[in-house]
């Protein structure tokens, strides 16, 4: 493997397969309108756009109202050959731009385009994304640490808002950033690949709470096992899933259901997704035994 692709790896940065970002698209033009995506009316953001695999299939006619930026350069020069009517720039979203809690966007790296964008409130957006899925964590002896994976000018503000578990997420922490740059704007979606953590993780409560502004569009699951590079015996589930972000809403009041693809992006089945208050759980019910022996603490047992 290369450096490079190893180091994409270990981030959790992964291309997304041509034939679910072609699937997507059909659940977009459901939740909008081709036509309006033409009209000018809305501007597409993709944050991490790796290769530009989400915007392959997109109509060419969309380019001129598309922002593309990643953080790696090798992919900004293959995009401005690919997808030549777009705005394409390189871009840390988790570091660049960022100030203070109170101020988080002092905007001095995006295109001047973009931020001309991004201050009339007329416009809608369509967040379309798929960031990376690692989560810093300190492994166990027999795997590699990714103990620093996750550090960034964004983990700290949610530090700051003591939101927990979900600050140690990459995608978590693009969705934090999304959410405060876009939650206030007029018509917004978010489109995105992640892991359902966010969805259904109890130690990710406070992040659904104060962060997940979400009203339930569309979406479809399939299997992590199709992106390259990862683990073929040890899959995790992937969602798609439109939301419309707005502080009216959010997820917990919401009923997410829908279709898992196999790896033809055929129909298998359905999944249901219940937002549980973590108070509601069985274990919060049951009073726990009070403990009177010390055991000798075991290590990665």
């Amino acid at each position: 493997m290369k450096e490079h692709d190893s180091k994409k790896r270990y981030l959790g940065e992964f291309y997304t397969p041509f034939i679910f970002a072609k699937k997507s698209l059909e659940f977009i033009n459901k939740a909008i309108n081709i036509e309006e995506l033409k009209s000018g009316r809305f501007r597409i953001w993709d944050m991490a756009c790796g290769k530009g695999n989400l915007e392959y299939y997109l109509d060419k006619s969309v380019y001129k109202y598309l922002y593309m930026s990643t953080i790696d350069k090798e992919d900004i020069e293959y995009c401005k050959v690919k997808f030549k009517k777009a705005c394409i720039f390189q871009y840390d979203y988790l570091n660049d731009d960022i100030e203070s809690k109170n101020k988080i966007f002092n905007y001095k790296k995006i295109p001047k385009k973009l931020k001309s964008d991004l201050e009339n409130k007329e416009l809608n957006w369509l967040i379309f994304i798929n960031p990376p899925y690692a989560t810093s964590q300190v492994a166990g002896t027999n795997s590699k640490s990714k103990k620093n994976v996750s550090y960034s000018s964004i983990r700290n503000i949610m530090h700051e808002n003591k939101l927990g578990e979900a600050s140690r997420e990459l995608s978590a922490q693009f969705m934090f950033r999304i959410n405060k740059e876009f939650v206030n704007g007029k018509n917004i979606y978010l489109a995105i690949f992640s892991k359902t953590n966010y969805i259904k993780s109890n130690n990710n409560e406070k992040f659904r709470e104060y962060i997940c502004n979400y009203k339930f569009i569309n979406g479809f699951v399939f299997s992590s096992s199709n992106f390259e590079s990862t683990s073929k015996t040890t899959p995790f589930p992937v969602s798609f899933i439109i939301w419309k972000i707005s502080n009216k809403y959010n997820i917990k009041k919401e009923n997410i259901n829908i279709p898992v693809f196999d790896n033809d992006c055929k129909k298998i089945g359905k999944k249901n997704f219940t937002v549980i208050d973590r108070n509601k759980l069985l274990n919060k019910w049951i009073k726990r035994v009070r403990n009177i022996y010390t055991f000798v603490p075991l290590s990665s047992a």
